[in-house]
């Protein structure tokens, strides 16, 4: 697993976490994690400015999707609706953030880590 030290919507510690747990309980997972300093969630977007981005707990609570390419639609199969900014920005108030960050020497470092990765258990 490649984790961003700050990733705060994946943090470290969880995965530490989940691994000692497993591990305790005698089926410890056979992952391996890397974890790149200063490096937050998504370190491969496109270069911009960092992030926040809004998560909801449940994707149910998300009334519409406002990117389509047919335009903005309610969720899971709701019949289609105009785009409603109000009740996006009341989902987003109700849901936990988490930051985003392009990170162009994390990319490259994670991509070279891959790369190697593959290599090694593939035998190429």
């Amino acid at each position: 697993m490649l984790l961003g030290e700050q990733d705060d919507n994946l943090p470290v510690a969880k995965v530490e976490g989940y691994l000692a747990y497993a591990s305790g309980a005698g089926h410890p997972a056979p992952i391996t994690t890397v974890v790149y300093p200063g490096a937050f969630h998504a370190w491969t977007v496109p270069p911009g400015r960092p992030a926040l981005l809004r998560a909801v707990r449940e994707h149910a609570e998300v009334p519409v999707h406002p990117v389509r390419p047919r335009g903005a639609h309610r969720a899971r199969g709701r019949a289609r609706a105009a785009f409603d900014p109000d009740a996006l920005a009341a989902c987003r108030a109700a849901g936990p953030g988490y930051s985003m960050a392009s990170d162009a020497n994390t990319r490259t470092k994670s991509t070279a880590d891959t790369v190697a990765f593959l290599q090694r258990h593939l035998g190429h």
